[in-house]
C-alpha cells in the first residue's frame, strides 16, 4: 500500500444473504488500515518513537537495536530483535562513491509468505497463492539527503539555509522563523567537514535589524578557527538574539563580509538577507497559526520520500576493503515524542517558568538565595542498613558531586517515606535531627539519625555517613544531597575549549549479563581529567564515578556517556552489547 491518499473512506454494508468475495474482505482490511494510518500521521507524526539505535561494533559491522517507528503514511515499523550486519551487505552499498557519507535508512515493507494451494482455483496452470502478508521493514544505504526541516515540522519554527558547500566543507545557518517581541531566539551555525584533510576557518558578519544581542549590540560576528586537522567533524555555534519591543512584523539579518579559508584557498559567501518575523503573539500561537494555514493536501501528500534516516555513517575505502570511521545517530532528528514524554516536558517547562531566569534577583525570600555565581548539583543516595542498627554507623560509596575539584559545601537531608494518606504533603525532606518531631503531629516514620559528610576536595567526591540512635524499622534510608561551589568568573577561551577532546576506551564492547567492566576516559588538551559517567537507558545497568560498569540482566544495546566536569559540552559515548555468549 504505497499510496498516500487514504480517503474517502468506504466500508462494507453487510446484510443477510450477501455474497462475500475477495474484494469485500480486502476492502474491510483497507478501511480500518487507512483510518488508523491517517490518524497516526496527522495526530502523532512520522519518525522514531523508541529505540532503533545504531551502534558501531567494529570497523566493518554495525548493529541496529530494537525499536518502533511511524513512516510518512502512518504505517508502523517494528524492529522486533536487534540485528548485526556488515555494511557491505546492506542494499545500496555498491552505489556509494568512495569517501561519500552513507545514510542508513529504514522503510516499511510487506512480504507475502505461506504458499498454499487454492481449493477452488484454476483447473490448469499455477494454482498456488500466498496465505499471509507479513509487515516488516527494509534497510538500505543512500548518499542522498533531504532538507531536514522538511522531514519534520521544524520548518514551522526555524529555517535552514546552506550558506556554503565545497570541497567537503558545508556551512548551514539555522534561523528562527519567529521571535516574540522582548523575547530571545537562538541562531545556530553548523560547520561540517567530510573527508577534508585541511584546516578551515570561517568568518562572516550578521547585521541585525530589529534585534540585538545579549550585550545590546546590533551585529554578530560568526567566527570559527580550526587549529588541528580533523577530517570528519561537526561543530555547532550558537548565538542568542533578542527581538526589540518596537521591531517590525518582518525583520531581517543581513549576512555580509564573509571569509572562508580551506587550507591556503580563500572563498566567500554571497551577501543575503534572512527574514525573521516578530510580533506580540507567543511562539506557540505563531506555530499553531502557521500550521493551520497549511492546505490539508500539502500536509498529507508530503514531498519527502517515505523513509527514515537512522544514521549517518562516515567511511573510507582502502583498496578492496573499507573502514567505518564514525556514526551519527538520527542526523535529521526524525523523532516522534509520546504523550507521556510531552506531558513530562510540559510539566518541567511550567516548573521552570515559575521563576524566570532574568528576574531571580527580585524575588523576596525569608532565606537568602545562593548568588548566581555559585554552581549547584544534587542527587539522592540510598544507604542499606540492618535491623540491629542501634548506635551503629553506615557509610555510602564514594560519590562524585560533578562540580570538579576544589572546596564545596554539602547539604544533606533525609527523605521521608511517602505517606499515601497525606494528600497535600506526599514527600518530606528532613534537615537536621529528626527526633525533634517525635511525639508531635509532624512525627515521621524515620528513626533518629545523625548525618555526617566526608569531602575529598582534590578528587571532587564525598562520602555520606549516618549513625542511628536506636534500632531502625527500615532496611534502607534515602539521603538527598546538594553540593554548592563558587563559580570562577573566568571563562574558558574559545581556543582552549576547541582543543579539548575526550576519548573513551573501548567505544564498543560485548559483555555477558551482570558482567562488570571498567571503561577508561582520557581528556586531551587540558590538565583536568575529572569525568562524570552516566547511562542513557534507565534499565541499562550501573556505572560508578570511576567508570566501572555492571551490565543488566536483560540483553540489548546500551549507551554509556562520559562528560568532562570542567567542560560540560565535551562528551564521548561508548556502547555495550549485552548478550549471553
Amino acid at each position: 500500500m504505497e499510496h498516500k491518499k487514504y480517503y474517502p473512506f468506504v466500508r462494507n454494508n453487510y446484510f443477510y444473504g450477501k455474497l462475500l468475495s475477495v474484494r469485500d474482505f480486502q476492502e474491510e482490511q483497507k478501511y480500518f488500515n487507512d483510518k488508523r494510518r491517517l490518524s497516526n500521521f496527522l495526530t502523532t507524526g512520522a519518525g522514531v518513537v523508541s529505540g532503533m539505535n545504531v551502534v558501531l561494533l567494529d570497523e566493518t559491522t554495525i548493529s541496529l537495536g530494537q525499536g518502533f517507528a511511524l513512516d510518512y503514511t502512518g504505517r508502523e515499523i517494528i524492529v522486533a530483535e536487534a540485528i548485526t550486519q556488515k555494511l557491505s551487505t546492506i542494499k545500496g552499498f555498491e552505489e556509494l562513491e568512495d569517501g561519500q557519507a552513507a545514510y542508513l535508512c529504514i522503510a516499511y515493507e510487506e512480504k507475502e509468505q505461506e504458499l498454499i494451494h487454492s481449493v477452488t482455483g484454476k483447473i490448469t496452470g499455477e494454482n498456488k497463492y500466498y496465505n499471509r502478508i507479513k509487515e516488516g521493514y527494509q534497510l538500505f544505504l543512500t548518499a542522498e539527503t533531504e532538507n531536514s526541516n522538511e522531514l519534520t515540522q521544524y520548518h514551522l519554527i526555524e529555517k535552514e539555509q546552506v550558506l556554503f558547500e565545497q570541497q567537503g566543507l558545508k556551512i548551514t545557518q539555522i534561523t528562527p522563523c519567529y521571535i516574540q517581541q522582548k523575547q530571545s531566539g537562538i541562531i545556530r551555525v553548523v560547520i561540517e567537514k567530510q573527508n577534508l584533510p585541511q584546516t578551515v576557518s570561517v568568518y562572516y558578519h550578521l547585521q541585525c535589524s530589529g534585534f540585538e544581542t545579549e550585550k545590546g549590540e546590533s551585529d554578530i560576528s560568526v567566527y570559527f578557527q580550526e587549529n588541528n586537522i580533523i577530517e570528519n567533524q561537526k561543530t555547532i555555534l550558537e548565538y542568542t538574539i533578542l527581538a526589540k519591543s518596537n521591531s517590525l512584523p518582518e525583520e531581517y539579518l543581513l549576512l555580509e563580509k564573509s571569509s572562508i579559508v580551506i587550507g591556503n584557498e580563500n572563498y566567500s559567501i554571497q551577501n543575503k538577507k534572512i527574514i525573521c518575523e516578530t510580533g506580540k503573539m507567543s511562539l506557540m500561537d505563531y506555530v499553531i497559526k502557521k500550521y493551520n494555514k497549511k492546505h490539508f493536501e500539502d500536509i498529507v501528500n508530503t514531498e519527502g520520500e517515505n523513509k527514515l534516516y537512522l544514521a549517518k555513517i562516515n567511511w573510507i575505502k582502502q583498496g578492496e576493503h573499507y573502514s567505518i570511521t564514525s556514526i551519527e545517530n538520527m542526523p535529521f532528528q526524525q523523532y516522534v515524542l509520546s504523550n507521556t514524554i510531552l506531558t513530562a516536558l510540559l510539566k518541567q517547562k511550567q516548573h521552570l517558568s515559575v521563576i524566570p531566569k532574568q528576574h531571580t534577583e527580585t524575588i523576596v525570600s525569608t532565606q537568602k538565595l545562593p548568588s548566581p555565581q555559585y554552581k549547584i548539583e544534587s542527587g539522592t543516595e540510598i544507604i542499606e542498613i540492618d535491623f540491629y542498627s542501634n548506635k551503629k554507623s553506615y557509610f555510602s560509596e564514594e560519590i562524585a558531586h560533578g562540580l570538579g575539584s576544589g572546596d564545596v559545601m554539602i547539604q544533606t537531608a533525609l527523605e521521608d517515606v511517602i505517606d499515601q494518606r497525606d494528600f497535600f504533603n506526599m514527600r518530606k525532606n528532613i534537615f537536621g535531627v529528626s527526633s525533634v518531631f517525635e511525639n508531635s503531629p509532624f512525627q515521621t516514620e524515620l528513626p533518629s539519625v545523625e548525618i555526617g559528610v566526608l569531602c575529598y576536595p582534590d578528587k571532587g567526591t564525598f562520602r555520606i555517613g549516618v549513625q542511628f540512635k536506636k534500632d531502625a524499622k527500615v532496611t534502607t534510608i534515602k539521603v538527598k544531597w546538594w553540593a554548592l561551589k563558587r563559580e570562577h568568573k573566568k571563562q574558558n577561551s574559545f581556543a582552549e575549549v576547541s582543543n579539548v577532546e575526550i576519548i573513551v576506551e573501548p567505544n564498543t564492547i560485548m559483555l555477558k549479563p551482570r558482567e562488570k567492566y571498567k571503561f577508561q576516559a582520557t581528556l586531551t588538551g587540558t590538565e583536568s581529567q575529572e569525568c562524570k559517567w552516566s547511562i542513557v537507558e534507565d534499565n541499562g545497568g550501573k556505572i560508578d564515578s570511576n567508570g566501572v560498569y555492571e551490565a543488566p540482566s536483560k540483553e540489548g544495546v546500551y549507551e554509556i556517556v562520559v562528560e568532562s566536569v570542567k567542560y560540560s559540552n565535551k562528551k564521548a559515548t561508548a556502547f555495550v552489547v549485552v548478550k549471553q555468549i
